[in-house]
C-alpha cells in the first residue's frame, strides 16, 4: 500500500487547498471575534496560528469586513510596532486618512503620492517621542471605520521577548 505524503510547508502562511482540517478551530476562533472579543492564539512555533488568522481574514473580507495584518517579527521598539499597523493600515484609504489627518497636515499633503513602505517610514518619523498617543489614534480610527475589522497582530512574543533582551532582562524559560 502507497503511503500519502502530507507536503512540508514552512516559512510562509498557508491558504486554498494547504489550508485544511482548521474549521474546528476556524469556526471557533470566528465565533469570539464575531462577539466583539480580542483574542490572542497562543502555541508552538510553526502550529498554523498565522495560516488560521490569515483564512479567518479573507472569509470575513468576502464579507465586507477590513482585513488588516501587521507582522511584528522585524520590529525593534514601539515606534516600529505602531508604524507597521498603520502600513498595514496604508490601503484602506478612510481609516488611512483619519489617521493622517491626526498626525498632522505634512502628511496628510503626502498620502495620495507615496507608497505603502514610504508610508510607514513617514509614518514611523512622526512617532517619535508620541507612540502612545498615536496607537491610540490609530486603534482609533479603526474602531470609528464603516465596516468591522479584524486587525491581526503577528509575531507580538518574538517582538516582546526582543524588547525584554535589549532592556537588559532575559526571557523566562
Amino acid at each position: 500500500m502507497e503511503r500519502l505524503r502530507m507536503k512540508s510547508s514552512t516559512g510562509r502562511w498557508v491558504s486554498g487547498c494547504d489550508f485544511f482540517d482548521r474549521e474546528r478551530e476556524l469556526q471557533m476562533l470566528e465565533s469570539r471575534v464575531r462577539d466583539g472579543n480580542h483574542v490572542l492564539l497562543t502555541g508552538q512555533r510553526r502550529m498554523g496560528k498565522t495560516s488560521l488568522a490569515q483564512e479567518l481574514g479573507r472569509r470575513l473580507e468576502l464579507e465586507g469586513w477590513s482585513f488588516l495584518f501587521a507582522d511584528l517579527e522585524g520590529a525593534t521598539c514601539p515606534e516600529d510596532v505602531i508604524a507597521d499597523i498603520a502600513e498595514a493600515v496604508h490601503p484602506i484609504r478612510p481609516i488611512a486618512s483619519r489617521f493622517a489627518a491626526t498626525m498632522g497636515r505634512w502628511i496628510g499633503e503626502n498620502v495620495e503620492e507615496i507608497s505603502a513602505s514610504e508610508f510607514r517610514v513617514k509614518i514611523r518619523a512622526g512617532l517619535s517621542g508620541g507612540w502612545q498617543r498615536w496607537g491610540k489614534e490609530l486603534i482609533g480610527s479603526c474602531a470609528e471605520h464603516d465596516r468591522p475589522v479584524l486587525l491581526v497582530v503577528d509575531e507580538l512574543p518574538i517582538f516582546l521577548m526582543r524588547m525584554l533582551r535589549d532592556e537588559g532582562g532575559s526571557p523566562a524559560s
